[in-house]
Order: C-alpha cells, then sequence, then structure tokens
C-alpha cells in the first residue's frame, strides 16, 4: 500500500476519533486503541502516521486541515482534475436599468441559475471553464488565446451559459448580441447550448487576435475589440487592462496543469 493510502486510512481513524473522543479509551474493544493498533498493523506502516492519528482529539482540526492541502496537492499533480483558485471562477454581477424589449433577461432558467453574470453553480462554472478548453485545443487555439477566452467569459458571463445582459440582447459566455452570435453559428434553437458558446468564444478571441495584430495593436486590445468592436469607443481597452489582462497569465498556468 502506498504512503498516499495509508495515510487516508489514517485520516479516516482521526475524523472518527475527533467525532468520538472517547473512542481513545477504548483500548480493547475493536474501536479504541486496540482497534487503532490493528489499523496500524494491516493498513498503516509508517510509525509516524500512526502518531499523527494518534493526537489527542482537540488537534483533530488542523490534522483535517492539513489533510485538505495534500489533497488539494495530489490533485495539482494530477493532469486530468482541474483545480481552479477561488478567483478564477465567474465574477458576479448585473446590469443596473430597465429590460430591454430585445433581452432574453426575463426569460426562465433551470433550477439554480440566474441570468445574471455567476449566476451559476460552481460546478456549471467548471464545466464551462473545461469546455471552453476542450473546444480551443479542438480548433487549435494557442494557450494564450485560450487564456484570453477564459479570461473574457469571466468577466462577460461569469461562466453562466444562461447570463444576458438587460439593456440588449447579448447573452451566454462571451455575451454576444444576437447580429454577432449569428456570425459564428449561434441561433434561436442552439443559443443555450455550451459546446456552440464555446466554439463561438474561441474562434471570436481568435479572430481579435488576428485583427489586434494586423492592427499593430497590443494584446490588451483583443478584449477591447470583443466589448466594443472596431471602433474601440465603448470603454473597452479599460475594462481590459483593469479585468482580463492581469487574469491571463493565471488561467495560462491552469491550462499547463490541465491535460
Amino acid at each position: 500500500m502506498s504512503s498516499k493510502e495509508s495515510y487516508l486510512n489514517a485520516i479516516n481513524m482521526a475524523e472518527r476519533i475527533q467525532e468520538d473522543p472517547s473512542i481513545v479509551s477504548k483500548e480493547s474493544s475493536s474501536e479504541g486503541l486496540g482497534g487503532l493498533r490493528k489499523v496500524r498493523n494491516e493498513v498503516v506502516y509508517d510509525d509516524t502516521v500512526l502518531n499523527q492519528v494518534l493526537k489527542d482529539a482537540s488537534t483533530m482540526n488542523l490534522l483535517k486541515e492539513e489533510m485538505k492541502n495534500f489533497k488539494e496537492e495530489t490533485a495539482s499533480n494530477d493532469s486530468s482534475v482541474l483545480v481552479i483558485p477561488e478567483n478564477l471562477y465567474g465574477k458576479k454581477g448585473t446590469e443596473k436599468g430597465k429590460v430591454a424589449a430585445n433581452s432574453y433577461y426575463n426569460k426562465p432558467v433551470p433550477k439554480g441559475f440566474t441570468r445574471n453574470a455567476g449566476g451559476a453553480p460552481k460546478e456549471s462554472q467548471e464545466a464551462a471553464i473545461k469546455e471552453i478548453i476542450r473546444v480551443g485545443r479542438t480548433l487549435e487555439a494557442t494557450p494564450e488565446q485560450i487564456a484570453y477566452a477564459l479570461a473574457t467569459a469571466r468577466y462577460e458571463s461569469g461562466f453562466n451559459i444562461y447570463a444576458s445582459a438587460k439593456s440588449t440582447s447579448a447573452g451566454g459566455l462571451g455575451q454576444f448580441i444576437d447580429e454577432t452570435g449569428g456570425a459564428y453559428g449561434l441561433n434561436s434553437e442552439n443559443r443555450e447550448d455550451l459546446g456552440m458558446q464555446a466554439q463561438a468564444l474561441i474562434e471570436h478571441t481568435m479572430d481579435n487576435f488576428d485583427m489586434a495584430e494586423k492592427k499593430g495593436y497590443d494584446k490588451s486590445y483583443v478584449y477591447a475589440l470583443h466589448h466594443d468592436g472596431p471602433k474601440l469607443n465603448k470603454g473597452g481597452l479599460a475594462i481590459s487592462k483593469k479585468h482580463i489582462m492581469p487574469l491571463v497569465s493565471q488561467y495560462q498556468k491552469l491550462l499547463e496543469t490541465y491535460r
């Protein structure tokens, strides 16, 4: 048995001690120290691990915190597991003002969701992040382009596929208005499909990279072009420098650990 498995077994016993501290006084029973010694002999081969388990119950909270860190570290070493730092989940927010006639804001959504940015359960946000990465790699976007797409979706929709603006028809991961979305294959039938939204976002991001390069702009203009369009007259550059650019390198690092 590996040291990891031994440690996990030890922690399980530690949690039992915390729930019932009287266990440590039941030396002759299978639930007490006798049971712990049996665990030591049959499962836990490391005396250091055993001693850690046999600490007074008052120290168990610290031990559980150590276990949490251990699990996170283990997950971070597994390239099939996506470990998302809290700040890389969706940004929450909603547009102020009245709802326009062409807005989807008042349309019903599944239970657990809202039409606001970030108004999606974490597991749904994680699914959106994974899909953006998957589609990006399928379309041969560079890691940098995928990172920009992720930073854009975080700010625009909070990784909520049902997010909708109040003042326009903008909706989905990239908050595309109907006209722009239509240019990337989004329509009334698929506009809330995760895969199609991810594809539109990746393709639009790649197009904005190309446009920025052709015009001699630096990378901060990639999001500005997404937000403003070619005229660059709606404050997108300032938003890019404040909310997009600082996170691009963090998303790139996330991509390096996830395969």
